[in-house]
């Protein structure tokens, strides 16, 4: 299954973006794709 998690935030300087991370779940566990585009926010790492 394949699942796109959606989020709008505010950017510091660029004012409103939207973010959008795909996951895929495998049956061990999940796959982010594109996580290392943005760098500032990785997926599966919580702040």
């Amino acid at each position: 299954m394949v699942v796109s998690i959606e989020t709008t935030m505010k950017h510091p300087t660029r004012g409103f973006i939207k973010l959008e991370d795909t996951v895929a779940v495998t049956p061990t566990g999940y796959e982010i794709f594109g996580e290392g585009g943005r760098e500032w926010n990785l997926g599966g790492h919580g702040l």
